[in-house]
């Protein structure tokens, strides 16, 4: 309640509420990033493994120019960049 109270009116989500009880309960912020790393790469895991049992290509299988793109329109970038 108090993050909404303030004039950024900012949502706690599962990571926030995670690394707030870790941290209560004393995990230096060193601790919290191994904890919090640990997190992710249960989650990642399981996403390579299905995806290396497939054939290349199976991800995402479409050619670049089969893509019908709609937003802004390419920037050139200014001589010196």
């Amino acid at each position: 309640n108090i993050l909404l109270k303030h004039r950024y009116r900012m949502h706690m989500n599962v990571s926030a509420l995670t690394t707030a009880l870790a941290a209560d309960q004393g995990l230096s912020s060193q601790e919290i990033y191994y904890y919090r790393s640990l997190i992710f790469s249960a989650g990642i895991i399981p996403c390579y493994i299905d995806a290396v049992e497939k054939p290349e290509g199976a991800f995402f299988p479409l050619r670049c120019n089969r893509l019908k793109y709609k937003g802004a329109p390419l920037r050139k970038w200014e001589d010196g960049f």
